[in-house]
């Protein structure tokens, strides 16, 4: 097909497009500043004379133009801001914010900074609080305590008085809120009595932002003052007839109770919790009572009677028939209730409704808790029926194989690990990454037997046609699960299997491959095992025919050469020259940069140093004791053998003593009822069973 070209040809030349965009000299003088300044006299200079947008962009990156020394534009915009339109306010609040966080605003401007922030506060204007609140909070935390003391507490009164609009009363309840954390105990006196009134406020919204600032306050305070006054205060917002009010004062209710002694719990917190939360719960409160439910009962966990304990059942079973919202944060909650009543049967069957719920929401909830219930106590039966159904799930298996460790005890860890690696081949790379890095961490908790006959398998064959991250991944997993082997047979059929699919591949991927796991082994393995088993392997792909291979090799020269003993270093080093005249240049030069580090005087010394020494022992003196582990395991299985096979002869001993008896009733005094002799206990061959080769596991 042709195309014409005579656009080319009739197109409006480029000067005659820009010629009404094109300005003067004059008119860029305009947007420009003088050369040869520093930064703060620009943002100065910009900030007086500049244009609305220069201006804002000095504001925003106010904090270099300080750091710079130009703290003299503080003074002018403290001067000028209010005249400024909303846009530069708020511009200027974020420069300042900035400023404050990396402390480059001087002492003496605190003052004038804390009456401006609160000043602003005082506006009606959300956009406006937003930037300004936390230059507030991040300041009170450098200014002195008599500065708060004398300035802030004051401005705060003035702002919370009862004439105030109701937006500048909410907002002085959440600067209370920032003054409790700074003050802690000497949070008292005049700013206590005014947080008092506050919760007392006529506006609902004004009661509703105190509920969240007493908590804070109760946390710095601390002793009698929770029992004499907050407590108490806590009560009256859960009677309070607004529904937003009370629910969150049920939340700052039920956060106090573990401040209070035991007595005070049941002498003045349990009437409330069962009128209040546990007997008239209306349909706003359960949501709020579903989301601390179980911080509820673990605070009542100690005086909780007999009746009390109906009571939870009764209230959790209703939650549990509620609405999703509520039957979700039950579910999220179940952990703490289980922690504070312990095993029931009633119990057990709300768990199980949740578990079977038709949300899949709350389905994952109660997976993802039920492994707390078994940290606590292994032996919990209510859950094994539950957490089979569960893991049976597809929805629900993976929450539950997230927390694969603490299953063990209720699954046979070949089992556990079967369902992981099958979850594993059904989920997409970065997935897979995220569960290779769980098995990291819980495979020690495994025996290593079902971890070499499950998971060496799969991470072989990740290695081999996964995407480079999983490549990766699965070669520094299986370095890990290499150094904790000591199965000595299998641990050296694994290291002959790398060495013949990886390092002899005819494919140069899996040749990189094997070197990302040799990168991975280099700081775990001593020099003796490295030398022995992998050292022949890995100096020879130095030579290796493909760039790429020969790239990551001399990029790990250095960690080499501190895992090689005698000839092996003779050979790295003839590798290392021919590397230097490589035809790929990013070779060469590499190449170079190693040849450099081991002529280094301090790679020298590092080689030499007392503490390789002892790296060295330790790693020597681990893989001896693996070797002492393997035989200990078979003299254990020896033993339990034996002890087994007695136990049975024992066993068939008294049946047939006890069928002797029985089948000669009429014997006399004289006559001795015949006994068969023990039988004989066979005794276990010497000569372990060997291993299975792993490689024959693998293919």
């Amino acid at each position: 097909m042709d195309f014409s070209l005579d656009w080319m040809n009739e197109s409006v030349p480029e000067a005659e497009c820009s010629s009404g965009i094109l300005k003067t000299d004059a008119e860029l003088n305009l947007w420009s500043t003088q050369d040869g300044i520093s930064e703060a006299e620009k943002g100065i200079q910009l900030l007086e004379s500049g244009f609305p947008p220069q201006k804002i962009w000095v504001l925003n990156n106010l904090d270099i133009v300080i750091k710079e020394g130009g703290t003299r534009i503080l003074s002018r915009i403290f001067s000028q801001i209010m005249s400024w339109d909303e846009q530069m306010q708020i511009a200027a609040g974020i420069g300042l914010l900035n400023t404050v966080k990396k402390k480059y605003l001087p002492n003496r401007f605190f003052q004038d900074t804390l009456e401006l922030a609160v000043t602003f506060l005082s506006f009606y204007s959300r956009t406006i609080l937003d930037a300004w609140m936390p230059v507030f909070n991040a300041l009170i935390l450098q200014v002195s305590v008599d500065l708060i003391k004398s300035k802030v507490i004051p401005m705060i009164i003035l702002l919370s008085d009862y004439t105030q609009k109701p937006i500048s009363r909410q907002v002085s309840c959440q600067l209370i809120n920032s003054l409790a954390e700074v003050l802690g105990k000497e949070f008292k006196g005049q700013i206590l009595q005014r947080a008092k009134a506050l919760s007392q406020d006529t506006n609902a919204e004004v009661r509703q932002e105190m509920c969240k600032s007493w908590f804070s306050i109760a946390k710095v305070i601390g002793g009698s003052v929770i029992e004499e006054l907050i407590f108490f205060e806590a009560v009256k917002l859960v009677h309070d007839a607004a529904p937003a009010v009370k629910a969150e004062a049920i939340s700052l209710f039920i956060q106090l109770l573990p401040y209070l002694s035991i007595a005070f719990l049941e002498a003045e917190a349990m009437p409330i919790i069962k009128a209040e939360l546990l007997v008239e719960a209306s349909a706003s409160v359960q949501v709020n009572l579903s989301q601390q439910i179980g911080p509820l009962f673990i605070s009542m966990k100690s005086i909780i009677t007999k009746e009390d304990r109906a009571l939870c059942i009764e209230i959790l079973t209703k939650l549990a028939d509620s609405d999703f919202t509520v039957r979700k944060n039950l579910a999220f909650n179940i952990p703490g209730v289980y922690l504070a009543l312990g095993a029931c049967k009633n119990l057990k069957g709300i768990i199980t409704k949740l578990a079977s719920d038709e949300e899949m929401e709350v389905r994952m909830n109660v997976a993802a808790g039920l492994h707390e219930i078994v940290r606590h106590d292994p032996n919990c039966k209510i859950v094994r029926k539950i957490s089979t159904q569960l893991f049976e799930n597809p929805q629900t298996q993976l929450a539950m194989l997230k927390n694969i460790q603490h299953w063990q005890y209720h699954f046979q860890a070949s089992e556990l690990l079967s369902k992981f690696a099958a979850i594993i081949n059904a989920s997409n790379w970065r997935t897979q990454l995220s569960y290779l890095a769980q098995i990291k961490e819980a495979f020690l908790q495994f025996p290593m037997k079902d971890i070499i006959d499950i998971f060496v398998p799969l991470l072989i064959y990740k290695m081999q046609s996964g995407s480079w991250p999983l490549k990766i991944s699965s070669a520094e997993l299986l370095a890990n699960i290499m150094y904790q082997n000591y199965y000595m047979a299998r641990k050296l059929d694994i290291c002959n299997i790398l060495k013949d699919r990886f390092a002899r591949s005819n494919f140069c991927n899996d040749r990189i491959t094997f070197l990302y796991f040799i990168q991975n082994i280099l700081p775990l393995q001593s020099k003796q095992f490295f030398s022995s088993i992998f050292a022949d392997e890995t100096i020879r792909l130095g030579s290796d025919s493909v760039s790429a291979v020969r790239i990551k090799f001399v990029s790990m020269v250095p960690q080499i050469r501190e895992s090689l003993q005698n000839q092996g270093i003779t050979q790295l080093k003839n590798v290392l020259a021919n590397l230097i005249e490589d035809p790929v240049q990013s070779v060469r030069e590499l190449a170079q940069v190693s040849r450099n580090i081991l002529k280094s005087e301090e790679f020298n010394n590092k080689l030499q140093s007392e503490e390789m020494q002892r790296n060295e022992q330790k790693k020597l003196k681990f893989e001896e004791e693996q070797g002492g582990q393997e035989s200990r395991e078979q003299d254990e299985k020896k033993k339990r053998m034996v002890d087994e096979l007695a136990a049975k002869a024992r066993a068939d001993m008294q049946q047939s003593k006890s069928g002797g008896l029985k089948s000669r009733p009429n014997l006399g005094k004289s006559a001795r009822p015949e006994v068969s002799s023990s039988p004989k206990i066979p005794k276990p061959s010497l000569q372990v069973k060997p291993p299975v080769a792993v490689k024959k596991k693998l293919v």
